[in-house]
């Protein structure tokens, strides 16, 4: 596939994908994680090549995209092996929380990682 989008010229890019990419690229290099959601087929790879520029020059570190079911998860390992401690402790403190469905209130609070296309508009 990729061949053959070589043939066809590049897709316009939309007005929010700076906006969005340093969105992410910020809490990639704050938190190792980043997904987002609801981007246009077409802009995907703009995003994604956007993004890794963005947090190597942020941070120096490289980072992996992945584009699987609509949503690209982004991950840079060095930033996230800081934090995978305090992340894996929240997990397994929320453990018996979500086994049981009981108090919501007392699972710790995890950075919001998320990011949605559609509620970035530039004017």
């Amino acid at each position: 596939m990729a061949i053959i989008d070589k043939l066809f010229p590049a897709p316009e890019v939309d007005a929010r994908l700076p906006l969005v990419a340093q969105l992410v690229a910020q809490l990639l290099v704050e938190h190792g994680l980043a997904q987002i959601y609801h981007v246009p087929g077409d802009q995907v790879s703009a995003l994604r090549k956007e993004i890794r520029r963005r947090v190597r020059d942020l941070s120096g570190h490289p980072i992996k995209t992945n584009y699987v079911g609509g949503v690209i998860h982004a991950e840079c390992e060095p930033v996230y092996e800081i934090h995978a401690m305090t992340y894996q402790r929240a997990a397994v403190e929320a453990l018996p929380s979500f086994l049981t469905g009981s108090d919501e209130s007392a699972l710790p609070s995890l950075p919001d990682w998320n990011v949605y296309w559609g509620n970035w508009a530039v004017s």
